[in-house]
């Protein structure tokens, strides 16, 4: 039920604060100025932040040449299950719009975590265009800043407005006369930030109290006859709590928790007009970021009916622009509403562009409506590096002073350095073997107290100065130090710190380009990695991989060759002078290896054949990328059900990011094969690894190499239904012993002689002996497929690294690169079930638990079937609240003859 309410009632609601009555309007306890709190207020905050980031992705993205596709962010894979290989802001924005869903507002979040789904998406979104959004493309924002549409309280200013939020000791009306004061509150946010000052409220007054039907001046920002000039109300600023902790305790309700956490959000502004009775009034709302880009909401409309009170403003002062500069004019609109100077012939402004208190100087204003007034100081006025404009109002005799304060703006130095994440360089691209000036401005960063600053610096990625760096000097309010790029230079890379903390920029360091004025330096011989530029680094767990970059010298021969000791995973990749590739990450130590042949060593074993999906774009029938094939792909369906893509790091695909993929449903069936160069030779190896998923029953998965006739000479697979993988041979058809899997299978074949061969299967041995097949037993050709094994990704095949070695004599000497990366653990691991017992007397289960965490309430969940997911519901009864050691979780009756049952935590 919403109540008919204009306002939005079941998805906006005011900020209240029913413990402390007195900050609230009167006769309610709605408190807009500390504010209050609301679980509908506060949502929209993560909301507007995480449009603006994708906003803005999409200006700079399409300011770059690119293009935003509707149908790429509804559907980022086809109904087919291909992949449609939506770009970051593409997938950030179908990330962020899952979070607009209207009952997570409309239900409240109690007992649902609706109250942490717009943090999630706002979270995930910038988490995704984050990487993306480098130093180079945040300058590139010309995005105005994102505003929730300006809300109003009360809604009928002098007459009565329905809500709960009315309710207080003394009276538990929810519908009230209220009076004709008002508040105008929103939420801003600004990728690039926003300047003090620069949230204006604009109200006007409509001259006879009748909204024209035949002009437009009161829905248009010029106006007309009809309507008064506007008066500007600079809107008060409040950041808004977004940790746990904190929201929990504001919202202090058992079923609420805010247990995961927004990336940013937008701060609350809002206005009080005090100066309208019986007037209708137009408003809305301008807000100008840094880089000087605006935005302007709609007009809004409103009647304030005169509640008998004599009402008035505060006299107010606003610069435009509202973070003015030495080297472009400024305004300043006064506005005189109640002051005795609204009536004044002539208003001047008493002002002077220092700090000093001798050289104040007198200027008339210009009078743009009955109780406004303007000034506007052209540049050749503004002195250079002029340090602030300080202003007040006279007409002689009466002053309006700002309460003796007056009104003051800082003006920025147009030669000073202009930051970007904290962080400024003259020139902005400086040149290799020239100068360049650093500047740092810690305000709201980790160094924003220290009384030292160094800076720590390199270039190409490495060459580091030594800790803690070189010391900056003081300037004004930030940190300044001048060097020389060195002539080798093709990037600048820095951080800082004050001998015990560190600001590297989030972990991402600040990097520049360099223009080389000399050609690049020579490559090293050898393999070198150059990112990670340090031996061991440490990630967390959410980055499950990392491209290497480094350099491979013109002393190698063959492609590069890499391996990862965490998770056994390795393959090959085109040798360039400047190189990278991205690996998968295991939890915890990754040995990251990357080797080449150095040229004229004689090899123990020599690689004739090798592909990988990471060498492709597109993988379609005929696709040839890779070596020692004979001709490209040949990919094939029977039925139209069934398909073949790139996988580009689905959760279920253990065969390596990116993989080859096979799909196949209602009767389908998906082919890949490929030709070798030349048939393999006795003490051959052919390897790659394989992933299988589900299978439906009856539906197969599997693999097979193949004579040149396409006959099969041997073959693994599985059978939806059964339950081990079966080897089929010349000595027929037999059971290997492996249990289904689904976490992919390391493939080894080696050929022993003409007929016979070992294959290993994630390092379990199989000997045989090929078919005798018509066409005969030279293995020429690779197979695998996926037969019907069903609908949706958790029923694909992923297979990848093909590779084919040969031995021959002597030894091959390698170059080798190695360094160490640190994946951090799950800080939340699944449940460690330590013991599971059948209560057969009286037909119950218990689940013993080794460990749990502290705070949280564990359960059991049953269905009686797996798919379709949704079914799973907890067990009444079951739920036991944790305190970090062993724990038991029972069903004591009620088992069914077949169910499913898991555990978890929430």
């Amino acid at each position: 039920m919403c109540y008919g309410s204009p306002y939005f009632l079941k998805w906006v609601d005011p900020p209240t604060n029913p413990n402390n009555l007195p900050a609230c309007y009167p006769n309610t306890q709605v408190d807009l100025e500390t504010p209050g709190f609301a679980l509908k207020f506060w949502d929209w905050s993560p909301v507007i932040a995480g449009a603006n980031w994708c906003e803005t992705a999409e200006q700079i993205l399409e300011d770059e040449g690119g293009t935003v596709a509707d149908w790429k962010i509804a559907t980022p894979y086809d109904w087919d299950g291909t992949y449609s290989s939506p770009n970051e802001v593409e997938r950030a924005w179908h990330i962020f719009l899952a979070g607009l869903d209207s009952g997570f507002n409309y239900y409240g979040g109690l007992g649902n975590d609706d109250e942490v789904k717009q943090s999630l998406a706002n979270r995930r979104a910038i988490e995704m265009l984050s990487p993306w959004m480098t130093t180079e493309r945040r300058n590139n924002d010309r995005t105005p800043p994102s505003m929730f549409r300006p809300q109003r309280f009360p809604y009928n200013p002098g007459t009565n407005t329905f809500g709960w939020f009315n309710v207080n000791p003394t009276n538990g009306s929810f519908n009230k006369k209220m009076g004709s004061d008002f508040y105008v509150w929103t939420h801003v946010y600004d990728l690039s930030g926003i300047p003090d000052g620069g949230v204006v409220l604009k109200v006007r007054r409509d001259k006879d109290g009748s909204n024209s039907m035949a002009n437009n001046d009161n829905e248009t920002y010029a106006g007309g006859g009809d309507v008064e000039g506007w008066i500007s109300i600079p809107m008060t600023k409040r950041v808004l709590p977004k940790d746990r902790a904190t929201l929990n305790a504001l919202a202090n309700n058992g079923q609420i928790d805010y247990f995961i956490e927004a990336a940013e959000i937008a701060d609350y502004y809002f206005a009080k007009v005090t100066q309208f009775r019986n007037a209708l009034v137009d408003y809305y709302i301008e807000a100008q970021d840094t880089k000087g880009n605006a935005y302007k909401s709609d007009i809004q409309h409103v009647y304030v009916v005169d509640d008998g009170t004599p009402g008035g403003s505060v006299p107010s002062a606003t610069f435009s622009p509202s973070a003015p500069s030495d080297c472009a004019p400024i305004t300043v609109d006064f506005n005189a509403a109640t002051s005795v100077l609204a009536t004044a012939t002539t208003v001047n402004a008493f002002y002077h562009f220092s700090t000093n208190s001798g050289d104040w100087t007198t200027t008339a204003m210009t009078r743009t409506s009955s109780n406004t007034f303007s000034i506007t100081f052209a540049t050749n006025v503004i002195p250079d590096n002029a340090p602030q404009l300080e202003i007040a109002f006279t007409d002689g005799v009466n002053w309006e002073s700002n309460g003796g304060s007056n009104w003051k703006v800082p003006i920025r130095d147009c030669e000073a350095p202009e930051f970007v994440n904290g962080v400024s360089i003259i020139p902005a691209t400086p040149a290799a073997g020239e100068s360049v000036t650093v500047s740092y401005d810690p305000t709201g960063r980790p160094l924003a107290s220290a009384t030292n600053v160094n800076i720590h610096h390199g270039y190409n990625g490495a060459n580091w100065t030594t800790v803690p760096g070189v010391a900056m000097a003081i300037s004004n309010t930030y940190w300044t130090y001048t060097y020389t790029v060195p002539v080798a230079a093709s990037n600048i890379v820095m951080c800082f710190n004050d001998g015990i903390t560190w600001d590297n920029n989030g972990g991402n360091n600040w990097t520049f380009a360099v223009t080389p004025t000399e050609p690049p330096p020579p490559v090293p011989d050898g393999v070198v990695i150059t990112n990670p530029a340090v031996a061991t680094t440490t990630v967390a767990n959410a980055i499950a991989n990392y491209t290497l970059q480094g350099t491979a010298g013109t002393n190698l021969t063959g492609n590069l060759i890499w391996t990862n000791s965490a998770n056994a995973m390795g393959g090959s990749f085109t040798r360039e002078s400047q190189w990278s590739q991205m690996v998968d990450l295991a939890v915890g130590d990754n040995l990251l290896s990357v080797s080449c042949v150095l040229s004229g060593s004689v090899s123990g074993t020599t690689t004739v054949a090798v592909d990988n999906a990471s060498a492709y774009a597109t993988w379609t029938n005929g696709s040839a990328d890779g070596i020692g094939w004979s001709g490209g792909w040949g990919l094939t369906v029977e039925n139209t059900t069934a398909g073949h893509f790139l996988d580009a790091g689905s959760g279920n695909c253990s065969a390596g990011n990116p993989a080859f993929g096979l799909w196949a449903n209602s009767g389908g069936t998906s082919r890949a094969k490929r030709t070798l160069a030349d048939a393999l030779q006795v003490g051959d190896t052919f390897s790659f690894l394989f992933d299988n998923n589900w299978i439906d029953t009856g539906g197969s998965a599997g693999f097979a190499v193949e004579n040149s006739a396409g006959e099969n000479l041997a073959k693994v697979y599985f059978i939806g239904g059964e339950g081990v993988y079966k080897l089929e041979d010349n000595g027929g058809i037999r059971d290997t012993g492996i249990s289904w899997t689904g976490d992919g299978i390391a493939v080894i074949l080696t050929l022993d002689s003409a007929t016979t061969y070992t294959l290993f299967l994630n390092g379990i041995p199989f000997t045989g002996t090929l078919t005798a097949a018509a066409g005969g037993t030279e293995i020429r050709q690779f197979h695998t497929w996926n037969y019907n094994c069903g609908v949706a990704t958790e029923r694909n095949i992923y297979f990848n690294s093909l590779k084919v070695t040969r031995p021959q004599a002597g030894e091959e000497t390698y170059s080798t690169a190695t360094v160490h990366i640190i994946r951090e653990p799950n800080p939340n691991p699944p449940p460690n079930i330590a013991n599971m017992d059948l209560i057969l007397d009286g037909g119950g289960i218990e689940f013993s638990l080794s460990t749990s965490i502290s705070g949280l309430t564990y359960a059991v969940w049953a269905s009686p079937v797996l798919i379709p997911t949704q079914n799973w519901l907890v067990v009444s009864g079951t739920e036991t609240n944790s305190n970090g050691g062993p724990i038991d979780l029972t069903i004591t009756n009620g088992l069914l003859p077949t169910n499913f049952y898991r555990i978890g935590y929430t």
